[in-house]
């Protein structure tokens, strides 16, 4: 397994969180959201009770965690929320999910693993929407209360949640389903909120996909699939493909195997994956429209691994074809590692970039 390549620094709400030991100590204690660096973190500051339970929703961070429980104390790990029927917590605490929607559903999802009594704290930066999360927390909670603020970030906690209100940890009632045709070939594509391009075609994954119209390749990896639309855009077009799709986002995996399964997919051709960390098999052609962001910071690491680790797993003649916003730097990162490499199609927002290995010099 891939290790850090460098360490990370706690982050701001982890930080708030870490100067108020008080607020966390409670019976069974439920973490869900942050990243290892925040549990360490949390943990040296005495904010991380032993026996707590953590869930995490990026793949990588579930199997860094996992080599961290022992020495932190963590009773269980778990990639994305644990079954609701086997737990009951007295809290849960929360790193802030982006998005309006993405957060309703969080926290009815949260709230279904709660005791009676049970109590969320939710820590965000203003910039994530932590004002409109209390809002959304009041309409399920009887009392919501800010308990800190610093560095752009906010602590608030919300108890006594609604007798009234229907919470579950099922995902089903969240899901859209719509159909997208690209090039005459139309696909059903299954989608969550706070996955990618939620309920509407990226218009930089439609530049790529019509750059593949004519692609022939049998062997095709999409690397960083969300919702699917890509791999199963490219099995509709070409039924006897071998497609397999990764994500590190267990939301994305969880609708990307249902658009796999309405587009007669083998849903076991969609997997968890930090990049290329799980692939084991080798591929004529390599696809993706990877994400530059985490959260609601810039993060160029996706890319960068992206582009440098594929040619391990490309078979001779292989390629790996990308799409990207055209400011983000890809040409310099590409002149840095390939002698050769292209702009297939280029539209003034995005780029569609392709490396090609020659046919007799695979690594």
């Amino acid at each position: 397994m891939r290790q850090r390549s460098k360490p990370m620094s706690a982050s701001p709400r982890a930080q708030l969180l870490a100067r108020s030991p008080q607020h966390v100590a409670a019976g069974a204690v439920l973490f869900v959201g942050w990243n290892t660096d925040d549990l360490l973190h949390l943990h040296e500051n005495d904010c991380l009770p032993r026996g707590s339970a953590v869930t995490c929703t990026h793949f990588g961070e579930y199997e860094v965690t996992r080599r961290h429980a022992e020495s932190l104390g963590i009773s269980q790990v778990a990639f994305d929320l644990p079954d609701s029927r086997a737990n009951a917590f007295e809290l849960a605490v929360v790193d802030l999910p982006q998005g309006r929607e993405a957060r309703e559903m969080g926290f009815h999802r949260i709230a279904a693993l709660l005791a009676e009594s049970g109590s969320v704290l939710v820590a965000g930066e203003t910039r994530s929407g932590i004002k409109p999360a209390r809002t959304a927390l009041g309409e399920m909670f009887a009392s919501v209360e800010t308990l800190d603020n610093a560095r752009r970030c906010a602590l608030v906690r919300a108890t006594q949640r609604n007798a009234s209100l229907a919470v579950s940890t099922d995902l089903e009632p969240w899901f859209t389903e719509q159909a997208f045709t690209v090039a005459d070939t139309t696909v059903t594509v299954c989608s969550l909120p706070g996955v990618f391009s939620h309920g509407e075609l990226d218009h930089g994954t439609q530049l790529l996909l019509e750059t593949l119209v004519d692609d022939v390749s049998m062997n095709v990896l999409d690397v960083g699939c969300g919702c699917g639309i890509i791999g199963a855009w490219l099995h509709q077009r070409e039924p006897g493909r071998r497609v397999e799709m990764i994500d590190c986002d267990a939301l994305a995996l969880t609708a990307a195997k249902r658009t796999a399964q309405r587009n007669n997919l083998p849903t076991d051709a969609v997997y968890a994956s930090d990049v290329y960390d799980q692939v084991s098999e080798s591929f004529d052609l390599i696809v993706s429209n990877p994400p530059f962001h985490r959260g609601v910071n810039t993060a160029h690491d996706v890319g960068e691994r992206l582009v440098t680790e594929a040619v391990s797993l490309l078979n001779p003649g292989g390629r790996l074809r990308f799409v990207a916003n055209s400011f983000l730097p890809y040409p310099r990162l590409l002149d840095a590692h390939f002698p050769r490499w292209k702009t297939i199609e280029d539209d003034g927002k995005f780029r569609v970039y392709e490396v090609r290995v020659a046919a007799a010099s695979r690594r």
